[in-house]
C-alpha cells in the first residue's frame, strides 16, 4: 500500500509538479526519475531496436537548430532546448512506467492510466479552488512561477489554470487527453465515478480553454452519434437535463443568496457570467447570428500567422524560436525553416509508426492517434509539442505506459 501511495505521488510530481519560486518540483521528479532510469533499464528501452535512428535524427534537427542559430547571430538555442527536454522526459519518463509495472505486474496498465485521471482529477479540484478564491489565488500568485488562474481585464472574466502546465489552451487540452483516456478505458472506474470524472473534466475544460472547449463539444457529438442508441440517449438526455436544472438552480440561489460571497466577490461572479460564459461559447453565439463559426480568437489568429520574407529565411529558418506569435507552426518556421518543419513532422510520424507497430489494442491505437492529432492541431496555435510541461508528459506516459505495458501481440501460426 505505502509503494502504491508513494508512486501514485510520485506520477503527481513528474507530471504536475508546481513551479515554486526557487524550487521547480516537476523537474526536480523529472531529475530523479532520469538518475533512476538507468536502474530499471529506461534508456535501453527509450532508444531499443529502431527507435535509435530516429532518436540520432533528433538529434541532428537539434544541432541544426543551434548552428542556424549562430549563423544569425540570434544564439537562441530554445529550439534545441525543446528536443533535448523532449530527450529527458522520454528516459525518465520511461522510468515511471516500469517502476509501475515492478509495482503493480500485470495490471501495470490499467493502474498508471487510473492514476493518471487521479492526478488530472486532483489537479482539476486544485484549480476549482484557486478559481473561486481570489485571496488564495493572491497568495499562490506570489509563490508560484507563471499565471494562476489570473483575471483579464475585462475581455476573459478568470480562467482556470494549473499550478504547473502554464496557459489555458495546454492546460484545457491536457484535460481533453484525460477525458479520451476515460471515455475509452471504459473499466478504469465504476459507472458513476466515471461520469463524474468527465463531468469534472468538461468543467475545467470550460473554464480553461475556448478553442478545447468547442473541439471537446465537437468530439462529444460525434462520440453520441458513432454509438447511438434511441433509449440509451433518451436516458442520457433526462439524466443530463436533470442535473442541468439542479445545478442551474442551486448556482442561481447560490449568487442570490450571497451563499458564494466566501469565496467569490461580487466582481467575479458578475465578471464570469458576463464574459466567461459568453466567451466560451462565442462561436456558436457567432455561428447562430449567421456570422460563421468565427470569434475574438480567430479574428486574432490570423494576425498570429506570418513567416521569414526571405526565402532562405523560409526554408532553412532564422535561428528565432521565440517570433511575436503563439504558434508552434511559425515559432518551428523562424527556428528552423520549412526544412527543420519537415523534419519535425518526420520524427513525429517514426514515434508513431513504431507505436502501431507494436501496440494492437485498439483502445490504445485510438488514445494515441487522438492524442497526436490533438497535438498536432493545437500545435498550429500554440506552440505544445515537445516544449509543454505536463501536457507532453502525458503524451510520453501513454506512448510508454501503452508500449511497454501492454502484452505482446499472440504470436501466428505457422503455416502446416
Amino acid at each position: 500500500m505505502i509503494k502504491r501511495v508513494l508512486l501514485l505521488v510520485l506520477l503527481y510530481g513528474w507530471l504536475l509538479g508546481p513551479r515554486l519560486k526557487g524550487l521547480d518540483l516537476m523537474w526536480l521528479t523529472v531529475g530523479a526519475c532520469l538518475l533512476v532510469s538507468p536502474l530499471v533499464g529506461g534508456p535501453g528501452r527509450v532508444l531499443a531496436g529502431r527507435m535509435l535512428p530516429v532518436w540520432l535524427a533528433a538529434v541532428c534537427l537539434l544541432i541544426y537548430s543551434g548552428l542556424v542559430a549562430q549563423a544569425h547571430l540570434t544564439f537562441d538555442f530554445g529550439y534545441a532546448a525543446a528536443w533535448a527536454k523532449a530527450f529527458i522526459y522520454a528516459v525518465s519518463g520511461a522510468a515511471v512506467v516500469l517502476l509501475y509495472r515492478r509495482v503493480y505486474a500485470d495490471a501495470a496498465e490499467q493502474r498508471l492510466l487510473r492514476d493518471l485521471i487521479v492526478c488530472g482529477a486532483v489537479s482539476a479540484v486544485i484549480s476549482l479552488v484557486i478559481y473561486t478564491s481570489p485571496s488564495l489565488r493572491m497568495v499562490i500568485s506570489e509563490r508560484i512561477i507563471g499565471t494562476i488562474a489570473n483575471s483579464y481585464s475585462g475581455l476573459y472574466g478568470v480562467r482556470v489554470y494549473d499550478l504547473s502546465i502554464g496557459g489555458g489552451t495546454a492546460y484545457g487540452l491536457f484535460n481533453l487527453i484525460l477525458a479520451l483516456v476515460l471515455y475509452t478505458n471504459r473499466g478504469l472506474f465504476a459507472p458513476r465515478w466515471r461520469a463524474a470524472l468527465l463531468a469534472l473534466l468538461a468543467v475545467i475544460i470550460f473554464l480553461s480553454a475556448r478553442g478545447v472547449f468547442v473541439v471537446s463539444v465537437l468530439m462529444a457529438l460525434g462520440a453520441l452519434a458513432a454509438n447511438f442508441r434511441f433509449m440509451r440517449a433518451m436516458r442520457w438526455l433526462m439524466r443530463s437535463s436533470v442535473a442541468a436544472v439542479l445545478i442551474g438552480v442551486g448556482a442561481w440561489g447560490a449568487v442570490s443568496s450571497g451563499a458564494l460571497a466566501s469565496v467569490m466577490d461580487s466582481e467575479q461572479i458578475d465578471a464570469f457570467f458576463e464574459y466567461t460564459v459568453p466567451w466560451a461559447f462565442e462561436i456558436f453565439l457567432s455561428a447562430a447570428e449567421g456570422e460563421g463559426l468565427r470569434s475574438t480568437t480567430t479574428d486574432h489568429i490570423a494576425n498570429e500567422f506570418f513567416f521569414p520574407e526571405t526565402p532562405g529565411g523560409l526554408m532553412f529558418g532564422m535561428g528565432d524560436s521565440d517570433p511575436l506569435s503563439d504558434s508552434g507552426l511559425v515559432r518551428t518556421v523562424f527556428a528552423v525553416g520549412l526544412l527543420g518543419f519537415a523534419a519535425h513532422i518526420g520524427i513525429t510520424l517514426a514515434f508513431l509508426r513504431r507505436f502501431y507497430a507494436r501496440v494492437h489494442a485498439a483502445q490504445a491505437r485510438s488514445v494515441m492517434l487522438g492524442t497526436a492529432l490533438l497535438l498536432l492541431v493545437f500545435n498550429f496555435k500554440e506552440i505544445i509539442f515537445s516544449n509543454s510541461r505536463g501536457l507532453f508528459g502525458l503524451f510520453v506516459l501513454l506512448y510508454y505506459g501503452y508500449l511497454l505495458l501492454q502484452p505482446p501481440p499472440p504470436p501466428k501460426p505457422e503455416a502446416a
